[in-house]
């Protein structure tokens, strides 16, 4: 026989009280925005590294292709 999923009240009251105050629930508030700030500032970080290094690639090419386009009219 299945049984429904339990919901957010019974889950609530499965914590033990010392969880359900509001200090410690801040505190679980804090923690996961932190969690959720380092791992924004990591993906944040990789898409710009990524960005550097494509234009460090792109900068490398284009003098020489200027330069050959120059003595080349």
């Amino acid at each position: 026989m299945a049984t429904a999923a339990p919901t957010v009240a019974a889950c609530w009251e499965r914590l033990p009280a010392e969880w359900r105050t509001e200090r410690m629930l801040m505190a679980a508030g804090l923690v996961l925005a932190a969690i959720f700030l380092v791992a924004f500032c990591l993906v944040v970080s990789n898409v710009v590294r990524s960005a550097e290094r494509q234009h460090e690639a792109f900068t490398a090419v284009a003098p020489a292709q200027v330069v050959s386009s120059i003595g080349n009219p």
